[in-house]
């Protein structure tokens, strides 16, 4: 993972790790990393987790650990799936409730800066409309600070799968990939 892309800041992006386990190892191993949601640091069994969530039947709700999260924490839903190489495809999609709530606090500050704006105006302020700059520096602190909890949790993720044997090559053949 280099650099940040335009495509990093997109709260709803989804990622796929994949691995040479199989789909019944990637989820033993991902449940390794899972605390339950009330497990304490130093109860035992959870103390190397780096996640806190449910699990069951390949599917995961997860979300950093709380002594490792940013003030901005992110929930994932995991699901561990065949691949076609005979391993696991592990695909992340963030939590639609996470997306839900931060549209409907864009859309309030944007309702309220444009009401700020309009009563600025008709009181013959012109500088009233600097208050409509608002909902676009939230927006943009709000998809750096997704962004750097979305990488971190992808770093962790991808960290879990890479103890894995390299995935085989693919098979050679005169024809040309489409």
């Amino acid at each position: 993972m280099s650099g940040m892309r335009a495509r990093d800041l997109l709260p709803w992006r989804t990622f796929v790790v994949e691995t040479s386990w199989s789909p019944t190892v990637a989820e033993i191993e991902l449940r390794k990393k899972v605390a339950p949601q009330r497990a304490v640091p130093g109860d035992g069994g959870h103390d190397d987790a780096v996640f806190v969530g449910s699990e069951g039947h390949g599917r995961f709700r997860l979300s950093r650990r709380a002594g490792d999260q940013s003030t901005f924490p992110l929930r994932f839903d995991v699901v561990v799936e065949s691949s076609h190489h005979q391993g696991a495809r592990v695909v992340v999609r963030p939590r639609t409730v996470v997306l839900l709530i931060l549209s409907l606090c864009l859309g309030a500050v944007t309702v309220i800066a444009s009401i700020m704006a309009v009563v600025g105006l008709e009181c013959g302020l012109p500088s009233a409309m600097l208050v409509l700059a608002l909902p676009v520096v939230l927006a943009g602190l709000l998809s750096f600070a997704t962004a750097r909890e979305a990488r971190e949790s992808e770093r962790l993720l991808r960290g879990i799968f890479a103890r894995a044997p390299a995935l085989p090559a693919p098979p050679e053949t005169d024809e040309a990939y489409r």
